[in-house]
């Protein structure tokens, strides 16, 4: 959490009393005494206590190790192991993941999808204005040869050649 809305939550929340690390960023030390602590089975409101966040900070950090731990291929088995969640937690976490990671590919190329049709239109549109303008110049160069024509016409009848 970067600072402005740390300081903003901290503002608008002045009665709940923070831990004092709420909204820093982990270290790779913090989240490694982290997995130790869960290895010695101790109580997680204890190691919040401890690292100075909330029971959510914590779990939310476990959650998030365990997905690291999945995409580095470990097993669910171990990774059962090293963050004591469940295999039904960790395939929901999982799950999750990859569910909002595909719809943010999904919005991204429907938003890339609206940007180019947007430009295209206006390529378009910049095109057809193109077109206008080179219509009516050459509306006005057959009006000028049409006249020119016509003048000579004149000139040939006073000519009496036609």
């Amino acid at each position: 959490m970067d600072s402005r809305t740390l300081r903003f939550f901290r503002n608008a929340n002045p009665d709940i009393d923070l831990p004092s690390s709420f909204g820093s960023k982990w270290t790779d030390n913090e989240e490694k005494q982290l997995l130790d602590e869960i290895a010695q089975n101790i109580d997680t409101q204890i190691i919040a206590e401890k690292h100075g966040r909330t029971l959510g900070g914590i779990n939310s950090r476990i959650r998030e190790i365990a997905y690291k731990m999945h995409i580095s291929n470990f097993t669910v088995d171990k990774i059962t192991e090293l963050t004591g969640l469940t295999k039904e937690q960790i395939n929901e976490i999982v799950e999750r993941r990859e569910r909002y990671k595909q719809e943010k590919k999904e919005r991204n190329l429907n938003s890339q999808k609206n940007t180019n049709t947007i430009a295209t239109e206006h390529i378009l549109h910049i095109k057809q204005h193109n077109y206008d303008d080179d219509i009516n110049k050459i509306k006005k160069q057959l009006n000028t040869i049409e006249s020119k024509i016509d003048r000579l016409f004149d000139l040939l009848k006073t000519l009496e050649v036609v």
